[in-house]
């Protein structure tokens, strides 16, 4: 907008807005990292998405925890499996001042089992998102799926 219809705030905020939108888009990055890795078996890389003391906690309610721990969780998780996993629809806050975000995407999982694909789950992941050492790292992700017919409510507990 320009002239009357501005707002006399714009020219002030830009620079903030624009760095919360490359916030945004390397929290996507890690998203669709994290799938990548996944699918692909290069557990140690998808481990090394996690802060340091990063948290997953699965449809089962297993916790995994740091980087040995998430990556034993998900090489035990995941073995035999040949599949496919999509991250789509996600939320991001992100809060520049402090380093941190929070997001919640929709998920789903195709296996294939016998030459057949099929999905196997769908849910729904609650993150929390920290900036550490120039990089967004996932801090805590927890995996909801999808039972009778209802995902549910956001599960990410308060930071604090």
């Amino acid at each position: 907008m320009t002239g009357a219809d501005s707002h006399p705030e714009d020219a002030r905020t830009l620079p903030s807005q624009l760095l919360r939108l490359v916030a945004v888009q390397e929290i996507q990055r890690v998203m669709a990292r994290y799938s990548q890795f996944v699918s692909a078996r290069r557990y140690g890389e998808w481990a090394g998405l996690f802060a340091a003391d990063g948290q997953f906690t699965g449809p089962e309610g297993v916790r995994a925890e740091g980087t040995e721990g998430l990556e034993k969780y998900i090489r035990a998780s995941h073995a035999g499996w040949v599949m496919k996993q999509i991250t789509t629809n996600s939320l991001i806050d992100v809060d520049l001042g402090e380093g941190t975000a929070t997001a919640s995407s929709d998920w789903f999982v195709f296996r294939v089992d016998g030459g057949q694909n099929r999905v196997a789950a769908v849910g729904r992941y609650e993150d929390e998102y920290v900036f550490t050492a120039g990089q967004w790292r996932i801090q805590r992700r927890h995996a909801v799926t999808l039972k009778d017919g209802v995902v549910g409510e956001p599960t990410v507990p308060d930071a604090g």
